[in-house]
């Protein structure tokens, strides 16, 4: 099994401490919330974008472990000037690369983080009022799961554990 370099695995411990200590300050939020609807308009601000911005960072940098791994392991790099390359990113990295890896991130995993990358774009270009809060809500809660799913996945690759 091909493993990545000390200095991008460092890399990669590093960003996911950064996106536990997101997640976990997001999963407390939602936690508050327990099932309360936003009493106006402000209440229902505050809560889209709390959860809706944790969400997207949570993504992003899941993306971005995606994106040094595939780089490390077929040493080539994402291809940021393609059409789609987050969509093409997450494609590459669910597939094997025959002769140099298995995949990097299974079927479920792949279809997660899809949905996140979907909601990502869609938080990025809308404005509260336009975003179903129990959505929102519901890919918040995804975010916080599929880190470890992610995390479980690519150890393979890592030269030490995370």
């Amino acid at each position: 099994m091909v493993l990545i370099s000390t200095e991008k695995a460092d890399r990669i411990s590093r960003e996911f401490a950064d996106i536990k200590q997101e997640a976990g300050l997001l999963g407390r939020y939602l936690s508050s919330l327990a099932g309360s609807m936003p009493a106006d308009d402000l209440e229902h601000f505050q809560q889209t974008h709390t959860c809706g911005s944790a969400t997207e960072k949570i993504y992003s940098g899941l993306e971005r472990i995606v994106e040094i791994l595939s780089a490390a392991l077929d040493e080539r790099p994402a291809g940021k000037s393609e059409k789609d390359w987050h969509k093409r990113l997450l494609v590459r990295a669910s597939r094997k690369n025959p002769g140099v890896r298995d995949a990097i991130i299974s079927q479920s995993t792949f279809e997660a983080l899809d949905r996140l990358r979907g909601f990502r774009h869609r938080e990025r270009n809308s404005y509260f009022q336009t975003l179903d809060l129990d959505i929102v809500i519901a890919r918040a809660k995804e975010a916080i799961v599929v880190i470890e799913q992610l995390k479980a996945g690519i150890q393979k690759f890592m030269p030490s554990g995370i």
